[in-house]
């Protein structure tokens, strides 16, 4: 007797059985959900989140660890979300402040706000299929669209983080400096006891909530089946820096 086919689920239906927030600390994952992520064949940078999301980090980390640099500023600041949930603070401010260095024009910075939300997530899918695709740290794209994105990134997701010292009193700041606020705040916490948890988690809620936001404006909810397209291998000289953190004396950083 043949059985109906199930239907493939959507981001929708897995955002549903999924936390809403990414988690303070690292809990305990739903092994059925992994492959069902993954069938879905989303852009790595979503699959990414949703793994962190469900905190299987061991998924996060393999796609995060095949976008380490510019153009895909998505996949290292997941990758400094990654290791912050990790409690590994340093690695998690090294990457921040890797996406920050992706320095935006000034007339830039309005490109995202106004355009998020204003497609159609084919659409959106579309576009981004129609971009050129990068390896070796090359640019996506033509001109100056992808010049900045790092710092477009950061100003969109944290700019209004709400990361409050009171009731009624929110930090502000440059959208680097309340990335590294918000890690400093999860390191309070779970190292020290200090600050207030529901006051962490209005934060991650938000944070989640803006990356999510951008990842689905950038790159569509459609399946990109081979994602190799995504993939970026730094260029000559920030490969051999991180061959020497690894290896060398170059310190703690992770690659």
């Amino acid at each position: 007797m043949s059985h109906p086919q199930l239907a493939k689920p959507s981001l929708s239906d897995i955002l549903s059985r999924l936390p809403q927030s990414i988690p303070i600390s690292p809990q305990k994952p739903d092994a059925a959900l992994t492959p069902i992520i993954s069938s879905l064949q989303l852009h790595p940078t979503i699959e990414a989140l949703l793994h962190l999301l469900h905190s299987d980090l061991p998924s996060a980390h393999f796609l995060c660890r095949h976008m380490q640099a510019p153009p895909a500023v998505e996949g290292m600041l997941l990758h400094s979300i990654l290791h912050r949930i990790e409690g590994d603070w340093n690695n998690s401010r090294a990457w921040v402040e890797d996406v920050g260095s992706d320095q935006e024009n000034t007339e830039d910075r309005e490109h995202i706000t106004n355009d998020v939300g204003e497609k159609s997530a084919r659409c959106r899918f579309e576009a981004a299929n129609e971009r050129s695709a990068t390896v070796e740290g090359e640019k996506v794209g033509e001109g100056q669209e992808q010049k900045g994105r790092g710092s477009r990134l950061l100003r969109y997701v944290y700019e209004s983080v709400p990361l409050r010292t009171s009731s009624s009193d929110y930090v502000g700041g440059e959208p680097v400096q309340m990335a590294l606020d918000l890690i400093s705040s999860v390191e309070a916490f779970r190292t020290r006891n200090e600050g207030s948890e529901e006051v962490l988690k209005q934060a991650l809620l938000h944070e989640t909530r803006q990356v999510l936001d951008w990842c689905v404006h950038e790159f569509g909810e459609g399946s990109w089946g081979d994602v190799s397209s995504a993939w970026v291998r730094p260029e000559e000289k920030v490969r051999k820096i991180g061959e020497e953190m690894v290896s060398g004396e170059g310190g703690w950083r992770e690659f």
